[in-house]
């Protein structure tokens, strides 16, 4: 459609574009692979990595920004391996996973989800600042949905100027997943 036309030929070097909600399609991962709840449905793993590569390649993603499990648990080592097929720059998790690193591609589960009170920013960040731990470097991932880019940078500038020793960082998404992936020793 002709908005991926005008968003793609009117990106600039600022802009990113990442999987939003677990790649192409809208689904719980974890159910595409074994008895599928009961239902008598083949697995289904291979084709969704088919389906997600053809995606990637033709909106040229590599990361997966959050991945949705619902109540289907931790996301296990197969799976795992089949999103480091197609998002090789890096998995966002809304839930837990086996490995941080499968095949060069980093897993990092998110630390919380944010709806800013609009009213008072103080009060977003220092939800923010709770996660803050005293072991560098620290990397987290806060869900924000439908909020403006002035309201990000808003709650990113308290952050520095309330909790100056917290050192916040705010990256693209690219680096960010590449910085989280160095920090391990095989990195």
């Amino acid at each position: 459609p002709y908005v991926f036309d005008y968003i793609y030929n009117t990106k600039t070097p600022n802009d990113w574009f990442i999987a939003g909600d677990s790649g192409a399609g809208y689904l719980n991962p974890n159910l595409l692979t074994g008895t599928r709840l009961e239902s008598g449905i083949p697995d289904a793993l291979d084709l969704w990595v088919a389906h997600n590569m053809a995606y990637y390649r033709r909106f040229d993603y590599a990361i997966t920004g959050f991945v949705i499990n619902g109540f289907h648990g931790d996301m296990p080592l197969a799976v795992q391996e089949a999103y480091a097929q197609f998002s090789r720059g890096g998995v966002g998790m809304q839930l837990g996973f086996e490995q941080p690193i499968v095949r060069q591609t980093p897993f990092l589960r998110h630390a919380s989800d944010i709806y800013p009170n609009l009213g008072n920013l103080k009060q977003t960040a220092a939800q923010m600042a709770r996660f803050a731990r005293p072991e560098k470097p620290q990397f987290l991932i806060f869900r924000w949905i439908l909020q403006k880019p002035s309201t990000i940078k808003a709650v990113r500038d308290l952050l520095a100027q309330e909790y100056p020793g917290e050192d916040w960082e705010f990256c693209d998404p690219y680096t960010f997943f590449d910085l989280y992936k160095r920090s391990f020793p095989s990195g």
